[in-house]
């Protein structure tokens, strides 16, 4: 029993400081990354596709998203890319959504609005899944956050959320969703 519970102890230590190593590259990048992040699963990403969050997190350090138009910009061509987006909308227009085989990242330049979380298995489908845009949208529930500049959230794959929700006073949101490719 001894031996059985110093042995978990050893596995939960190794596990531990395996998820700091890869969570830290979280915390060295100019935008802070909010709690919600699954901190175990962007290890699981982050370990089996370096090379792309490298790049996502080098664009982060770097671009100067301030400058960038409405429309999409590729960082590694259908790994990583950018969309840039200037429209949020009221409540009723936004939809809980999912995607398959892209994460994304989400983060405002100016303006706020609101972003939900929720978790696609305790969802309904309202809407096959788009293969062309990647996406299927959802009936579901889950928490809601106030999103402003200087923080990123990362949803993943398992993850539905619900983002680009208006804020009250604030009718201009520069909106930037980063697409990073999952692995399985």
């Amino acid at each position: 029993m001894k031996l059985s519970f110093c042995l978990s102890l050893v596995l939960l230590c190794f596990v531990t400081a395996a998820q700091a190593q890869y969570a830290s590259k979280l915390h060295s990048l100019p935008l802070k990354p909010h709690p919600s992040i699954d901190t175990v699963e962007f290890n699981r990403q982050y370990k089996g596709a370096k090379a792309w969050w490298d790049k996502v997190f080098e664009w982060m350090r770097a671009a100067d998203p301030a400058s960038l138009q409405p429309g999409s910009y590729p960082i590694d061509g259908e790994n990583v890319f950018v969309r840039v987006s200037q429209s949020p909308r009221d409540f009723d227009s936004t939809r809980w959504e999912g995607h398959r085989y892209y994460h994304d990242i989400h983060f405002i330049i100016s303006g706020k609005e609101r972003i939900g979380k929720g978790v696609i298995a305790r969802d309904t489908a309202i809407t096959p899944y788009d293969s062309a845009r990647d996406i299927t949208f959802y009936r579901g529930q889950g928490d809601y956050y106030p999103v402003s500049p200087g923080e990123f959230f990362i949803f993943f794959t398992k993850d539905a959320h619900r983002p680009f929700i208006k804020e009250s006073g604030y009718p201009a949101v520069k909106h930037i969703v980063i697409k990073v490719r999952a692995i399985p």
